[in-house]
């Protein structure tokens, strides 16, 4: 009786794993379409080429991870998930803490809570 349920079960796994069909697909990345108003003024070392020093290479690292820290403090203090995204409020909440959308934006009506001028 076990014998057909575990070739089976691999089948299954594979078929999904090789992509056939849909596959497994990870979520989409809700935090990646933000972005921080003067960011560029906050963290200007963000943008260091790699052949820069090694201590300006540490230093862009350093605000690089200072950057991401603050998106995640901000998003969860709002209560929006960076993975899955958020309600209105909380997508407003993010917004009032200088941050807005880039890409398709799912609450247009959010916009009057943005601190900054964007493209």
């Amino acid at each position: 009786m076990n014998k057909p349920i575990l070739p089976l079960m691999l089948c299954v796994l594979l078929s999904g794993c090789l992509n056939v069909g849909s596959g497994f697909r990870v979520p989409p990345d809700a935090s990646a379409r933000w972005k921080l108003c003067n960011e560029d003024k906050i963290y200007p070392a963000k943008k260091t080429p790699p052949e820069a020093s090694r201590a300006k290479r540490d230093e862009m690292l350093r605000q690089m991870n200072l950057y991401g820290q603050r998106k995640l403090d901000d998003m969860f203090s709002c209560g929006y998930d960076p993975i899955g995204g958020g309600t209105s409020r909380a997508d407003a909440c993010v917004r009032k803490k200088d941050w807005y959308r880039s890409g398709k934006d799912i609450y247009p009506e959010n916009k009057i809570y943005e601190q900054c001028q964007h493209d």
